[in-house]
């Protein structure tokens, strides 16, 4: 492989076919310039230089796209600059600051056994550049964490610091800040032997620093009282912790990875998905394999589906890949989930978007407009959740408590994940839906046979309810 390769990866804006743009200038005018949408945590490869002509792949990762370029040159700039000729690069973003150019002679589409005999694998980080024979792993093989006190898993979701918070702080940002949230969920949490939390997205009403500032107040605060170090906290973003602005040109989840490296301590260039991995007390071990399902949907219907959600699946194979290389289980086993059983290991997924309509909702109102939003590519993640043994899929966003089953029947064996979802932890009720005015959290707690869970529903006025039922491991026959 040639170690002075380049691949970039790029994905369409609303209404733009990206490489027919640059193709067709190309055609006209013998060269093209391609920017390099550059995200605020990244940096330039130490062979990133003008000098030269070279080979770079620029590929659509979730499309299994691929094309081979010609570079004859490339202009750097420490900070953004403009494109070197407005006339030689695609309108819809010729006026835009970028942090390189590409001039481009060619840009021919290529087949994936080409891209791999030249480039070997498929980056599959956060990252927009790469060198070839130098890609960054996605995660570094995970450790146990040993929990010696301490046996169920608190859940909340959907936060929503800033307008959208329906218990704000009493005291601003100052040290000694107390929710009126933290007091009703630490009421309700006393006694409950809480090792692990887990919280889901949407820790923000609109993304910014300030009311992340709040739900990191929140966060520090409720492992204080439950005396649980930050090793135990398990965070994936939400649709609302990222940028709104469609047209921006960095990181979307820029304000969130500050949130994460202030909260957690975890660089801005780690990326958002991740393994954990704990040992309890019990002797159950327990896994949570944490997703990212609200990057925004790159496609010409885009602006209607702003609060779908939308799985790397590239990211999530590699992940699970990892999970079973750590915990030894075949992935060509018939059912994993077994063997995971016979070893008291439970696998976890996390993200922040649901797979199915909750059943029990309310039929749309149009006037409302109130939209199910949930992950558009459900098909191929479930197929992955399967294949890899995951047993309990953890989400929130629609703000109503709810399980579902997911189930496939591969011959005589069938494999089946149960998704759980939580309502909303601290949103005004007018956020979710009128039949469902209350807030809640859930906690669960692995026993020999089922999963043990309890719904704690509550409102500010005091009112409140509990429920609580059991998800056996194995199907009941």
């Amino acid at each position: 492989m040639n170690t002075d390769t380049l691949i970039l990866r790029f994905s369409d804006p609303e209404d733009i076919d990206t490489i027919t743009e640059h193709q067709k200038i190309i055609h006209e005018n013998g060269c093209v310039y391609w920017g390099w949408w550059k995200k605020d945590f990244e940096t330039f490869p130490d062979n990133l230089n003008g000098a030269g002509e070279k080979e770079i792949w620029i590929i659509e990762r979730d499309k299994n796209l691929f094309y081979k370029a010609k570079c004859l040159s490339i202009v750097i700039a420490k900070d953004k600059t403009q494109t070197p000729n407005v006339n030689l690069t695609p309108s819809y973003y010729n006026q835009k600051r970028q942090a390189a150019w590409f001039q481009l002679a060619s840009l021919l589409e290529a087949n994936e056994s080409e891209y791999r005999n030249t480039c070997g694998g498929i980056p599959v980080t956060d990252a927009t550049l790469f060198v070839v024979g130098k890609f960054p792993e996605l995660i570094e093989r995970p450790e146990w964490v040993d929990v010696d006190k301490g046996t169920s898993i608190l859940h909340i979701s959907d936060i929503h610091f800033g307008q959208f918070h329906n218990y704000p702080c009493k005291n601003n940002l100052s040290a000694d800040c107390q929710p009126s949230l933290l007091e009703v969920v630490e009421n309700k949490l006393h006694n409950k032997n809480i090792a692990i939390v887990v919280a889901s997205g949407d820790f923000v009403s609109l993304c910014g620093k300030e009311n992340f500032e709040e739900a990191q107040v929140f966060l520090d605060l409720l492992l204080n009282r439950l005396d649980i170090d930050k090793k135990r906290l398990l965070i994936v973003p939400g649709n609302h912790d990222r940028s709104l602005d469609d047209k921006s040109d960095g990181d979307p989840f820029e304000f969130y990875r500050e949130f994460r490296e202030s909260l957690l301590g975890i660089p801005k260039t780690q990326n958002i998905a991740y393994l954990k991995c704990f040992r309890l007390s019990t002797q159950w071990r327990i896994t949570f394999s944490c997703l990212n399902s609200a990057k925004p949907i790159n496609e010409k219907f885009k602006s209607d589906y702003k609060e779908y959600g939308k799985i790397d699946i590239v990211q999530c194979k590699e992940l699970l890949e990892m999970l079973n290389y750590f915990l030894e289980v075949t992935v060509s086993a018939d059912l994993q989930q077994e063997e995971y059983l016979a070893k008291k290991i439970l696998n976890f997924c996390v993200i922040h978007h649901h797979m199915k309509r909750p059943v029990h909702l309310p039929k749309l109102d149009p006037d409302k407009k109130k939209d199910i939003s949930l992950i558009l590519n459900s098909r191929s993640f479930e197929d992955n959740l399967l294949k890899y043994g995951i047993r309990f899929l953890l989400h929130g966003h629609q703000h109503v408590s709810y399980p579902s089953v997911i189930a496939n029947r591969d011959g005589q064996k069938l494999k089946f994940i149960d998704t759980l979802g939580v309502g909303s932890v601290g949103a005004k009720s007018e956020q979710g839906y009128d039949e469902f005015p209350w807030n809640s959290f859930s906690i669960y707690t692995p026993t020999d046979e089922c999963l043990e869970i309890q719904v704690y529903d509550y409102k500010r006025n005091g009112e409140r309810k509990t429920e609580t039922y059991t998800v056996p491991y194995r199907p009941v026959s």
